[in-house]
């Protein structure tokens, strides 16, 4: 076994198909697809319903994206998918400079097309992390699938193994799921040590990469007059 998929084994993640196939799968990414709530957040609300993230999964998607860049001399595109309007996630968008950001999305198959379409990919050239059941039409139609499960979910745990929507099930509970997932991949690009390096030292390498990422325009949009439209914010 591949020394990553061990150690990842191990802590209690759990691949749904082969090694091979895994990575097979993962070499087509060139978008990375996260769902808001219960993935960057514990699902958890307040009165006005809304969230907060954690600062490692940040620290995590910033290094995947640089260990992306290692790999294939660009940043990958990085796209937030959320049935909701997060103002945290808003501020996650902005200081991290994410591609593109869909909000209060009732059908999120509806993002994932405009995404599609938008930077002309087919499906299994993207990523997708998820946790429920409005997450299921995306995961239906991605290419690599990276599930973060609930301890009470059993019957919908179940439902994600018996009809194949996840390649990866996360072990890790309510929050770090979206660093676990991305050191996973890292691992799998086989540069994380590379990666750690450039960042400790604050390399020329990785400040060029940081370019390339500052000069991302955020491109925001919402479910407006029956379509998917761009919200200027």
């Amino acid at each position: 076994m591949n020394s990553v998929f061990e150690k990842f084994t191990l802590k209690g993640g759990k691949f749904l198909i082969g090694e091979k196939v895994f990575l097979e799968k993962l070499n087509k990414i060139k978008v990375f697809i996260f769902d808001w709530d219960g993935v960057f957040t514990d699902g958890s609300k307040d009165a006005n319903l809304q969230s907060k993230f954690n600062e490692s999964d940040s620290v995590g998607l910033n290094l995947l994206r640089f260990s992306y860049y290692l790999k294939y001399q660009q940043t990958p595109v990085v796209a937030i998918v959320s049935g909701e309007k997060n103002l945290s996630a808003f501020t996650l968008v902005k200081r991290e400079f994410i591609h593109k950001h869909y909000f209060k999305i009732p059908h999120k198959i509806m993002a994932f097309h405009h995404l599609c379409e938008s930077l002309n990919i087919s499906a299994e050239e993207t990523a997708f992390v998820f946790d429920d059941i409005l997450d299921l039409s995306i995961a239906s139609k991605c290419g690599l699938r990276m599930y973060v499960s609930k301890p009470s979910a059993v019957l919908f745990d179940n439902h994600i193994l018996k009809n194949q929507l996840a390649d990866y099930v996360c072990f890790s509970k309510d929050f770090y799921a979206v660093r676990e997932v991305c050191e996973l991949l890292m691992g799998l690009y086989n540069n994380f040590e590379e990666a750690i390096h450039h960042r400790i030292e604050f390399s020329h390498t990785y400040q060029s990469y940081l370019e390339l990422k500052r000069a991302i325009q955020t491109e925001n949009y919402s479910f407006v007059e029956n379509k998917i439209k761009a919200i200027d914010i």
